[in-house]
């Protein structure tokens, strides 16, 4: 997986570094892990959780909008290989610390005006 962390760096640049850090452990979906590590949230940036193969575009998708009903602390997102582009090479959902990823996109925002002003 990290081949696919560092393919998105320019869309996600704190990814890969979050990855190395051991901040987004990559697990096997499952109900229960999701709920425990919810309450965990702050000790990670992100989870990816590996779905079964089968799953389809739609069905990953609504059920990451599920998940956001019932576990509204954090930001929820899903990718599907058929996707292709920045996607993940097998279906996964991503449970992401809100709080974490709303520092990210400021220090991103920083980084990149600064950068625009030299």
């Amino acid at each position: 997986m990290r081949e696919y962390f560092e393919s998105i760096i320019k869309v996600c640049p704190y990814s890969l570094e979050s990855f190395d850090a051991g901040k987004v452990p990559i697990l096997e979906f499952s109900v229960e892990l999701i709920d425990q590590l919810y309450h965990e949230l702050d000790s990670y940036h992100a989870v990816l959780f590996k779905c079964h193969t089968s799953i389809d575009r739609d069905s990953l998708e609504s059920t990451a909008h599920g998940l956001a009903d019932k576990y509204p602390d954090a930001e929820w997102f899903w990718s599907h290989p058929v996707d292709r582009g920045h996607s993940t090479p097998v279906p996964v959902l991503i449970m992401q610390n809100r709080e974490h990823l709303l520092n990210a996109r400021k220090e991103y925002k920083i980084f990149r005006n600064g950068k625009n002003m030299a």
